[in-house]
């Protein structure tokens, strides 16, 4: 669809409320009548300077609408900043949930062989002590093939 004269020069008076396809159109329309004036005349400079108006508005207009972002693309772009933030973090806390769990683990080991040290202990210092009837009523949890020397 191409623009009248009277519909470029109302886009030109109000260059900042018209539409981007509206000044699209203006543009292809002032351009074309380019080709009908003569290069150097004062019609040809009056129509270079229209054509900066038009295209130093598109620019604006485009740079106005390139800034937004949705609440999205914010999202994505700080995670991107804070990637390595956010993986190293990660990374300390799974060290520390394994080492803890690590020395949990070792700690009920210990406590394990503790167990079975006092019981192997508490089986000598009564065979030692004890009669031989008197032992036949006490029956540690382990057998004596069970512990270790």
């Amino acid at each position: 669809m191409q623009m009248n004269g009277e519909e470029v020069q109302r886009v030109l008076r109000n260059l900042s409320a018209a539409s981007p396809k509206e000044l699209e159109r203006t543009l292809q329309a002032l351009t074309q009548q380019m080709e009908q004036l003569r290069r150097g005349s004062q019609a040809w400079e009056a129509h270079v300077q229209k054509i900066k108006r038009v295209k130093a508005e598109l620019a604006s207009l485009r740079a106005e609408t390139s800034n937004q972002m949705s609440l999205w693309e914010r999202f994505n772009k700080k995670l991107n900043d804070w990637q390595m933030s956010i993986m190293g973090f990660i990374a300390t806390f799974s060290g520390l949930i394994f080492a803890g769990r690590r020395a949990v683990n070792s700690y009920a080991a210990m406590e394990e062989e503790m167990a079975n040290t006092r019981k192997y202990r508490l089986y000598r210092f009564l065979t030692e002590l004890l009669p031989s009837r008197a032992l036949l009523r006490f029956k540690p949890q382990c057998k004596v093939s069970d512990l270790r020397l």
